[in-house]
């Protein structure tokens, strides 16, 4: 498998935790950039050449919540060819169809992270 750059963009320390020591287990040739709200995911994406090949992407997160984020760099993720997939403790019908809305949301997925959607997201991701 060749190497890809994930962004995974939590607010809860644990599950960002979570996310990082199963991934690196599983997929230890991954990059896994950390960020914890919409607010510091959106500097890296604009004052850096960051390139994520996909992000995870919670949508309660505070300064800049998932949809604001989608909403100030959606157009960033879609020029960098980046693919998104929403990471949320939320069921509600109407999030999900929010979520998807979006062109560069590939899918939304209920929490606790379980390596399945890594493992879907670099299926999809080629």
């Amino acid at each position: 498998m060749t190497q890809a750059c994930i962004l995974v963009i939590e607010d809860s320390e644990a599950d960002q935790f979570l996310f990082k020591l199963l991934a690196e287990e599983q997929y230890p040739e991954l990059e896994i950039i950390q960020a914890y709200d919409g607010q510091q995911a959106h500097e890296m994406l604009t004052t850096t050449d960051l390139k994520p090949d996909i992000i995870f992407l919670d949508i309660n997160m505070p300064r800049m919540n998932g949809y604001e984020f989608l909403e100030a760099t959606q157009d960033i993720i879609i020029e960098k060819n980046t693919t998104v997939f929403m990471l949320t403790s939320s069921n509600q019908e109407s999030d999900k169809t929010k979520a998807l809305g979006y062109t560069c949301v590939r899918d939304y997925v209920e929490k606790p992270f379980r390596i399945e959607f890594l493992e879907k997201a670099l299926t999809l991701q080629h």
